[in-house]
């Protein structure tokens, strides 16, 4: 993704610096934002026609090989986890806990390089206060009273 997106941004970046323009400011600049590239990825041979990264599960106990799969999505549904939880450890030192395989750890097929070691942050779901609405309580499904009621 790095190398696909350098031209297109340093086109960007020289269009920002030859039509400076007042109204969105003179000072614009362009984030290169893939700082953790990797160069061994380049040895990796590329298939015609195939974009897919392909994905080798291994078991973390043994390390012995558990399959191999042809996509993430095949990975995902293989192990029973997400798209996004293959994304977090791929590659990555810590196994993954799979509900249909146990632990395993997941790489990309022909992966040259040391594994990654930082640690990996899982969404949260944000803890809301409960809505409170004058009036009305919830609990006893007391409908609200007063002159600006509202019914469920």
């Amino acid at each position: 993704m790095a190398i696909t997106q350098l031209v297109p941004r340093i086109l960007e970046q020289s269009l920002f610096e030859y039509f400076s323009s007042n109204l969105t400011g003179t000072d614009r600049l362009v984030r290169f934002t893939y700082t953790r590239f990797n160069s061994d990825s380049l040895k990796q041979p590329l298939e015609l026609g195939s974009t897919r990264t392909k994905v080798l599960i291994t078991s973390a106990d043994q390390g012995a090989h558990l399959q191999m799969a042809s996509s993430m999505q095949e990975a995902a549904n293989v192990l029973g986890v997400g798209r996004k939880g293959i994304q977090l450890y791929l590659n990555h030192i810590k196994p993954l806990n799979s509900p249909l395989c146990g632990l395993v750890n997941i790489t990309e097929a022909n992966y040259y390089g040391a594994l990654r070691t930082e640690s990996i942050v899982h969404r949260v779901e944000p803890k809301y206060e409960s809505l409170i609405i004058p009036g009305y309580e919830p609990e006893n499904s007391v409908k609200p009273s007063g002159p600006y009621s509202v019914f469920f």
